[in-house]
């Protein structure tokens, strides 16, 4: 079991168990069915500009080069932002949550970045960000840019990940575990398993 972006807090299983399972009322959705409901893509501003996301095609691999400067030069393009630009104007890390293994250890915290630098961990990662005047430009743009990305092995499932041998991917989380925690009665639940008519 993982625990993601919260502290861990037995006080609020006991809180939420009669939540979990229980059916939760959407109160969005009859705004959304009617067409009124109000998106961010729904609103224009003044000069405003477009911002498209450049994303890995691979799901591991090293990045050795990425050639943006045919899409800085096309019309409408404000920028192509990379990792090394966030950098350079001082933009940090997204915090990553902390937390405690079962025996105590602290949980590993490997930098978060809006931008990919170095390696690539999943199908979809950001690696460039592309700002132009209108949307269809800063996509076009977006084509424009090319990453060479070098493969290194990669897992689809948790479980392949967390199997020994399995390929590295945050080099700050060994084993590739984010979080080992236990909570409840491990005999207990052991012996209901053991007497139940169908598991």
């Amino acid at each position: 079991p993982i625990l993601m972006n919260a502290p861990f807090d037995p006080t609020l299983l006991t809180a939420e168990k009669f939540a979990v399972g229980q059916p939760v009322s959407r109160k969005e959705d009859p705004t959304l069915l009617r067409g009124e409901g109000r998106y961010t893509d729904d609103l224009n501003r003044p000069n405003q500009l477009y911002a498209v996301m450049v994303r890995s095609r691979m799901a591991h691999g090293t990045i050795t080069a990425i050639d943006v400067d045919t899409a800085r030069a096309m019309p409408g393009v404000h920028a192509v932002i990379l990792a090394e630009d966030l950098d350079a104007a001082g933009i940090k890390n997204m915090p990553a949550a902390a937390g405690k293994h079962r025996d105590g250890t602290a949980t590993p915290r490997p930098p978060q970045r809006a931008l990919a630098s170095g390696k690539v961990r999943y199908v979809g990662e950001p690696i460039a960000m592309v700002v132009a005047e209108t949307n269809k430009l800063a996509k076009d743009a977006a084509e424009a840019v090319f990453a060479d990305i070098d493969p290194l092995p990669a897992v689809t499932t948790a479980g392949e990940a967390a199997a020994p041998g399995a390929p590295q991917i945050h080099e700050d989380a060994p084993g590739n575990v984010c979080l080992d925690f236990h909570f409840g009665d491990e005999e207990k639940v052991t012996a209901a398993f053991a007497e139940a008519a169908h598991v």
